[in-house]
């Protein structure tokens, strides 16, 4: 069987979480999403009660009745996320590209249009003939005069 690797954080280099389910077992005070009435005694009746691989659990405390009280599974390829093992890094590695100059084409195209905007604003002319705004060095289409 090949383990599966996981995706490391891009920032830090950490190892990205798994994506768990959480199973809570026997008597609730509130019923949870994940909860189950059994009250598993051994690591394996916990197994045989989900189909995800096991990967922590906490045990009841009260010492009458000692059983699993929660559970998290895990389906052996989901993690937390691709590229980072937390929001913190993940805005980290944003900052650090953006200081290099890396950016979204969304930000490049954005960025396009403001200056296009700006240039325009101080190199537009309103043109009385043709009733629009053009380059005053440009020629005025509907009268062939410069404006």
């Amino acid at each position: 069987m090949t383990a599966t690797l996981p995706p490391l954080c891009r920032y830090c280099g950490k190892p990205v979480a798994k994506e768990t389910v959480t199973v809570y077992f026997g008597n609730l005070t509130h019923k949870a999403a994940n909860w189950r009435a059994e009250k598993p005694t051994t690591v394996e009746e916990a197994k045989a009660l989900h189909p995800g691989k096991l990967v922590s659990l906490k045990w009841n405390q009260d010492k009458d009745d000692r059983y699993i009280w929660k559970a998290h599974f895990w389906d052996g390829q989901t993690y937390m996320n691709q590229f980072f093992c937390n929001g913190d890094c993940a805005r980290r590695f944003g900052r650090v590209m953006a200081t290099y100059g890396h950016a979204t084409k969304a930000y490049c195209e954005a960025m396009t249009l403001q200056k296009a905007k700006a240039e325009s604003s101080i190199e537009m002319a309103w043109c009385e003939p043709c009733q629009s705004y053009h380059s005053s060095t440009a020629d005025c289409i509907k009268k062939g005069k410069k404006s």
